[in-house]
């Protein structure tokens, strides 16, 4: 026999901070600007190994230095032992064909798409520890030590980031490989320079070829980098800053007032001026962790641009201490348009379903209002004499008239469970008793159809529980009256039963309801719970109605917490299982209590 079950439950529905790459970028920025470039020669420099290690190892991006002849893993952080979970030296003992899950021929073709593409950076899937297979980015740059050439890899874990809106996600990865390359190369470079600098035995070539390489970062990444002294209120940035507003690139240099009033309050949008400032002087105050300001600013050609500034306080030694600000101005003008444009959406979302809802409620008491009365009128018709055509017919008209009230009833219940979110009513009921009592209003057409229709009760139920009745009623009477509605011959049996220990307080109720009807194929099973559907064509003639009535089960089981599963054969009947969690009550006079002094 097959069988297809559909459990609905609810689920509960992660990102990258900035603060990593945005290490690298400052420190690039304000070594530009602050860095003499040494161009006498000098005896070539020996960068510190165990000042290396300690940077290397300390920082929080993932990290390996590779023999790029052998593959051989020469290198690894400790964020690279913690990304891949190999503890000690293991990640020393292994190459990196070990971790990329690619054949030679599948890496080659990466590389030929990244030359293509002109991006300096390669996709690969890389293998952790315990199995899992992550998405990576990996920027490699080479480097010399000891007389050899040897790659330094940074390995960045995008799995999530690749879920992510795609519109938002390549501006995210412009950012991310600009700012993320330039933190790695500082690892490496910003050892070399500053300890040349303090001893003086930096040397040409090397600075040369660190210079070089990040300006061509800083260019090729398009950040706006900024940079205040707080001592001497001097402003210093890249020349993207003002290409952001629309500029020239040399807009810096022809400015008279350099000031923090002169580069950016003047520019600032009356409206985001004293918010802005505000904002920068709480961060002065205490400056921990990252300085983040949203603003608008005046683009040169007259229109306003949104530009998120993120930065922090720059850690170094001497006699100025820690007076420099550094950040980067990011434009996110079609991001804040996007989040507009969805406020604005849902505003127009939460008006038309009011209307809806409105109209909904003037319309149900419009129809109600004479379906109930022709209802009436028709029951004291059938108190007259009639004859048998008439009786026949006025028993055809009420029919009728009760078949659109319920459907009325239940586009009201329906819309009201999908637009609502009601506060938990719960009351003290016997769960079998409350079966029963579904059961009897359907017994007159269980007898009618000369179907036997029998309760079971299990071993574990208690007596009285705490729980949402009203609720529980309504989800018994629409999958009663469906295997009802769906049964020509032989039965329904529906049981009751509780999960649980004898001491635990919460409980789960569990009611099953079977039935020989005409089951289901398991195209119908998938799409049982969709509103309005009416399964096949064939059954759609056989059996009447709406299709609404189990879309309102899923919905009222959902809003208890619980869960609505069903298993059928064509042929051969359904069976629905209900599961809804309740309080054990040991007398009716006592006091519920949350179970939060469990831990």
């Amino acid at each position: 026999m097959r069988e297809r079950r559909i459990t609905m439950r609810q689920r509960k529905k992660t990102g990258i901070t900035l603060s990593a790459f945005l290490t690298g970028v400052l420190l690039a920025g304000f070594l530009l600007c602050h860095l003499p470039l040494q161009v006498q020669a000098h005896p070539a420099p020996e960068i510190p190994l165990l000042e290396f290690e300690e940077m290397f190892n300390r920082h929080g991006m993932v990290m390996l230095v590779i023999d790029p002849e052998t593959g051989a893993i020469t290198w690894a952080n400790s964020a690279a032992e913690a990304f891949y979970g190999y503890g000690g030296d293991v990640l020393t003992t292994m190459k990196i064909q070990d971790i990329n899950q690619l054949t030679p021929e599948e890496i080659a073709e990466r590389r030929q798409e990244a030359a293509i593409e002109e991006r300096n950076y390669f996709i690969f899937p890389h293998k952790l520890a315990n199995g899992e297979i992550r998405t990576v980015e990996v920027y490699s740059w080479p480097f010399d030590r000891d007389d050899r050439t040897l790659l330094l890899s940074a390995v960045i874990d995008i799995t999530d980031k690749i879920a992510s809106q795609e519109a938002l996600a390549l501006r995210n990865r412009q950012f991310w490989t600009a700012a993320g390359a330039v933190m790695v190369l500082m690892l490496v470079i910003i050892v070399g320079l500053r300890t040349t600098k303090q001893k003086l035995k930096a040397n040409n070539q090397e600075l040369t070829w660190a210079y070089s390489h990040l300006q061509a970062i800083i260019d090729a990444s398009h950040a706006a980098v900024w940079g205040y002294d707080l001592t001497t209120d001097e402003f210093w940035c890249s020349p993207e800053y003002f290409v952001l507003m629309g500029f020239e690139k040399n807009k810096f240099e022809t400015l008279q007032d350099k000031s923090l009033e002169g580069v950016w309050l003047s520019r600032l949008h009356p409206d985001d001026r004293e918010p802005a400032l505000k904002k920068y002087q709480n961060y002065l105050k205490n400056p921990q962790g990252d300085y983040e300001n949203t603003f608008r600013i005046k683009h040169k050609e007259g229109h306003w641009i949104w530009v998120l500034s993120r930065g922090g306080m720059l850690k170094h030694a001497g006699e100025k201490g820690d007076h420099q600000l550094v950040g980067i101005h990011l434009d996110v003008t079609s991001q804040k348009q996007v989040e507009e444009d969805l406020r604005r959406m849902k505003s127009e979302l939460e008006a038309s379903l009011e209307v809806k809802d409105q109209f909904l409620a003037n319309m149900s008491h419009e129809l109600r209002t004479p379906l109930n009365g022709l209802c009436g009128m028709l029951q004291l018709m059938e108190l007259t004499e009639l004859t048998e055509e008439q009786a026949e017919l006025s028993q055809m008209v009420l029919q009728s008239a009760n078949a659109l009230t319920k459907l009325v009833n239940d586009i009201l219940m329906y819309n009201k469970l999908l637009n609502t979110e009601s506060e938990p009513v719960l009351q003290l009921f016997r769960p079998e008793s409350l079966v029963k009592e579904v059961m009897s209003l359907y017994r007159h057409m269980v007898v009618e159809k000369g179907l036997a229709m029998e309760l079971g009760t299990g071993g574990h139920v208690p007596d009285l529980v705490q729980g949402e009745a009203v609720k529980l009623r309504e989800l018994l009477m629409h999958i009663i009256s469906n295997a009802v509605k769906f049964t020509q011959a032989g039965r329904i049996d529906v049981s009751v039963d509780a999960s649980g220990g004898e001491n635990q307080e919460e409980i789960m109720l569990i009611i099953g309801v079977k039935d020989t009807g005409i089951g289901m194929n398991e195209a119908l099973v998938e799409r049982i719970f969709d509103p309005f559907f009416q399964g096949d064509e064939v059954h759609h003639k056989r059996f009447t109605g709406t299709g609404i009535g189990l879309s309102i089960a899923r919905a009222l089981v959902e809003q208890m917490n619980g869960s609505i599963e069903v298993s059928s054969e064509e042929g051969n009947g359904s069976f629905f299982e209900i599961l809804v969690p309740v309080m054990r009550v040991v007398e009716e006079g006592d006091i519920i209590r949350e179970n939060n002094d469990s831990g």
